[in-house]
């Protein structure tokens, strides 16, 4: 049976996580469930890792990894970033920024479903990238007004 390890980063404060964070947890969840029973006849068992950050590892908070890829690698999502999270930074009592995912050109603050079901299933059958932002001189093809949901 092939094994799939999602990973998700994220920061915790007595057991606290900032919004933007839990909403990423709560589509990991439901997406994993949904995607061990599709699975299932392909012989492919999937398991869902969370990895506490402490105040020192921020940086990666709301990181998603498969296999120990990120998430971004896998879909060649080049464009996403870290915006400002005041979720964050009320846990934090300073300005604090968070990982964005980009996604079929739309920015999300926390990771679209599809965007998980169409990693793992990338990676479950060792697909290409299949959704891409870059132009063919490499340039980011990301829209410059960015829409956060």
């Amino acid at each position: 049976m092939k094994k799939i390890i999602i990973e998700w980063l994220h920061y915790d404060k007595e057991g606290t996580t900032c919004t933007r964070c839990g909403n990423s947890g709560a589509t990991l969840r439901k997406a994993v469930e949904d995607l061990k029973f599709a699975l299932k006849p392909a012989k492919i068992d999937i398991e869902l890792k969370e990895i506490l950050l402490s105040e020192e590892q921020i940086a990666l908070s709301n990181t998603i990894r498969i296999n120990g890829r990120d998430i971004k690698e896998i879909l060649d999502e080049s464009c996403s970033g870290q915006t400002p999270c005041p979720s964050c930074s009320d846990l934090r009592g300073q300005e604090t920024c968070c990982n964005t995912f980009t996604f079929q050109g739309e920015t999300y603050e926390s990771v679209p479903e599809q965007m998980l079901i169409d990693a793992v299933t990338a990676v479950a059958f060792a697909e290409a990238p299949i959704h891409t932002n870059r132009l063919p001189n490499g340039a980011c093809s990301c829209r410059s007004a960015i829409r956060l949901k």
